[in-house]
């Protein structure tokens, strides 16, 4: 994390999400940061302490009363399948919005959610899309404003063996209301004038 001031510039690294214990190479990223200084991102991480396995997953880190960051980690609890998740951004409500990817009828994909780290009790969330439902379109939140809206994209076909076209989403979490981009431009807009 780096600290502009007039005089210095900072930077903080932050903690892992496991205790490094042989020469591997190991990753924490922040990607996000709101008002009160929460940052959002990933980080490698042993699931529920089993060191078998190296996952990169969804963290976010918040400062002690000694200034120091602490990592706590997103447990996704979607299943054994969840291959990996992160976050990518965090509003000044603490609610926070990232990705999560597993396998959905046999292909992996990504699934979009969000999290509010003010809530000790708190899950991730992941909304229902275009069909009132989870389905198997792949969708990714990317940044949210103070207002609880997210944007993002989603997947438009459900074809299996083809990549699939995406839409940017407007995803209100107030209204529990996702929305494909393309269906609110009009012709203003684009600026379009007569």
């Amino acid at each position: 994390v780096w600290q502009y001031t007039a005089d210095a510039v900072t930077a903080t690294e932050l903690p892992l999400g496991l205790e490094v214990t042989n020469d591997g190479v190991y990753t924490a990223q922040g990607l996000g940061l709101n008002a009160a200084g929460v940052v959002v991102g990933r980080s490698h991480v042993y699931r529920d302490g089993n060191k078998d396995r190296l996952y990169f997953d969804a963290a976010y880190w918040t400062k002690d009363a000694q200034g120091a960051y602490q990592y706590n980690w997103i447990d996704v609890d979607t299943g054994k399948d969840v291959r990996s998740s992160i976050a990518y951004d965090i509003n000044d409500s603490g609610i926070m919005i990232g990705s999560y990817n597993k396998y959905i009828e046999g292909y992996p994909r990504d699934k979009f959610y969000y999290y509010d780290t003010t809530d000790v009790n708190a899950e991730i969330i992941t909304p229902n899309d275009f069909y009132n439902n989870i389905s198997d379109l792949g969708s990714r939140g990317k940044s949210i404003n103070n207002k609880g809206q997210v944007v993002g994209y989603i997947e438009t076909t459900h074809d299996k063996e083809k990549p699939r076209p995406k839409a940017g989403f407007l995803y209100d979490i107030a209204k529990d209301e996702f929305t494909n981009l393309n269906d609110l431009l009009t012709c203003k807009s684009k600026g379009f004038v007569k």
